[in-house]
């Protein structure tokens, strides 16, 4: 009785086991038709499925479809799928995509590598400004400084060859050239010729006539604690901007309050630090009283025609400055250089010709 028993049991066992497989065998047959996509060589992982019907590569096509099936429409690449395959290579309408956004993250990083690289240059010129002018006698250059200046006015200048008595009427500017001076390592700037032609012009790529209004802040400490301060404003002498080493050409005309400023403005060229180049700017003759809505104007043509291309300089939120030094002497003998940062973001692109 007891084997009769057993025997029962086993074959009990065995029924309910190909149960299983008969449902395991069909979902294997269907899984394709709906699309399933086996990875290649799932069946190693499961060697008791394994059967010659399974591990053979044959195609599983409208031919060999059952009549249940025979009317269902399936796509091409599913019919000419097989189990154990590799799994078919991506639309080209994808790879292109891919090796767009890729193109254009790699772009992104190149403009902001460029972008980094500027500020570190912006900076390194700052800071050359500052140790040009600290070589020279300066005892304060912090920006204490009782005045403050911004753009009034951004005018483009129309015609080709001005004449001085036009300029000085309409853009109270006059035209400079520059004559080099080796005794003191810089060049004035005179009104000895006339603009060259077709490049003066009221258009993106022509010579713009840029003004500058300036303000008296006041010192916000007594006198004793800030000398300089006080002592600029009694005596605004000259200002010194910092500027591009390959803008001094676009430099053409300065004047202030209408007066022509040619035989007071220079470009002076350090050479402890040849990266640092500075527009002074002198005859200034102003005081804290006398400062109130003076403008000081300055005519830049290309490739430095705006004064953030001027001065190249730009800070790490890619806002163009330029960096201005107010002085109570003139020439070499200011010891007071408060020197603040002027935001210039007057559309240009904050880069000069270097590249700062």
């Amino acid at each position: 009785m007891n084997q009769v028993a057993d025997i029962r049991f086993g074959m009990k066992i065995f029924r309910r086991l190909r149960y299983y497989a008969n449902w395991t065998t069909g979902l294997l047959l269907i899984l394709p038709l709906l699309g399933a996509k086996p990875l290649p060589g799932w069946l190693h992982k499961f060697p008791w499925l394994s059967t010659p019907s399974l591990n053979s590569n044959a195609d599983y096509s409208v031919t060999n479809r059952s009549p249940a099936h025979a009317g269902t429409s399936v796509p091409a690449h599913l019919e000419q799928f097989t189990f154990g395959q590799a799994l078919p290579q991506q639309p080209q309408g994808i790879r292109q995509h891919r090796q767009q956004q890729q193109q254009l993250r790699e772009q992104e990083q190149e403009r902001q590598r460029q972008r980094e690289q500027r500020v570190q240059t912006a900076s390194a010129r700052s800071w050359a400004h500052l140790t040009g002018l600290e070589a020279r006698g300066c005892v304060d250059t912090t920006c204490t400084a009782p005045y403050n200046m911004y753009i009034a006015s951004m005018d483009p200048v129309y015609g080709d060859s001005p004449t001085m008595g036009a300029l000085a009427a309409e853009s109270s500017v006059a035209w400079l050239a520059t004559s080099a001076d080796a005794s003191s390592g810089s060049s004035g700037i005179l009104h000895d010729r006339l603009g060259p032609p077709n490049t003066v012009q009221g258009v993106e790529g022509g010579a713009i006539n840029i003004c500058l209004t300036l303000v008296a802040t006041g010192c916000f400490a007594p006198s004793y604690r800030t000398p300089c301060c006080a002592a600029l404003a009694r005596h605004l002498r000259q200002i010194e901007i910092a500027i591009d080493p390959l803008c001094a050409d676009s430099i053409t005309a300065v004047t202030l309050n209408g007066k022509d400023l040619a035989g007071d403005v220079y470009i002076v060229n350090a050479s402890h630090t040849p990266s640092s180049v500075r527009l002074r700017i002198q005859g200034l003759s102003l005081d804290y009283w006398s400062v109130l809505d003076s403008r000081l104007c300055i005519m830049l043509q290309p490739p430095c025609n705006s004064l953030s291309k001027l001065c190249g300089s730009s800070s790490a939120a890619s806002r163009s400055y330029c960096l201005v030094s107010y002085e109570d002497k003139l020439r070499e003998a200011s010891k007071c250089c408060l020197t603040c940062q002027l935001p210039v973001d007057d559309g240009g692109s904050g880069s000069g010709p270097s590249g700062g």
